[in-house]
């Protein structure tokens, strides 16, 4: 072994002769990164301005979420209407400020993984459109698993039907 060295520690050594370092990957973020085998569905990916896939990430804040003893309060006092696969349970909200809240039973789903898919669903539709949506307590209660186009569009007529949307 040291024969195969000894030239390095010569007098003569070229800078050329060294071993050099392996350059170090650019990692990126998991959402961004894309590998040729991708198991998500192509309706869970969005592509942003430079073309890159991305997941759906955008999540409500926690101010805006409702609490145990909040949908514990709503259940009994609460309008309730019904879609195609959800049912919504909605109500005035004292403090002003929109509170959603999703359920999924697991007779309806058994993963977690896909109850939780879905509840991101209904999140990020209100996210995006929380400036449109009068301040109120809305609980969506999904009772039957659609695809994602079909669970937006029962969100946005079920908030219509509720008469949640700001009038401009």
């Amino acid at each position: 072994m040291e024969r195969e060295f000894k030239h390095l520690f010569t007098k003569e050594t070229n800078v050329k002769n060294l071993p050099t370092k392996k350059e170090k990957k650019k990692s990126f973020p998991r959402l961004f990164r894309q590998t040729k085998k991708s198991r998500r569905k192509k309706d869970y990916c969005e592509e942003n301005e430079k073309g890159q896939k991305k997941a759906f990430c955008i999540m409500l804040s926690s101010k805006n979420k409702l609490t145990r003893k909040e949908i514990l309060g709503l259940l009994p006092k609460a309008k309730s209407l019904t879609g195609g696969f959800l049912l919504l349970r909605s109500q005035q909200n004292k403090e002003q400020q929109l509170k959603v809240g999703v359920s999924i039973s697991k007779k309806i789903l058994k993963s977690a993984v896909k109850r939780n898919f879905f509840r991101r669903i209904v999140y990020r539709l209100v996210s995006q459109n929380i400036n449109q949506i009068k301040p109120m307590l809305l609980f969506f209660v999904i009772n039957k698993t659609g695809t994602r186009k079909e669970i937006e569009k029962d969100v946005f007529y079920l908030i219509k039907k509720a008469g949640a949307f700001k009038e401009d």
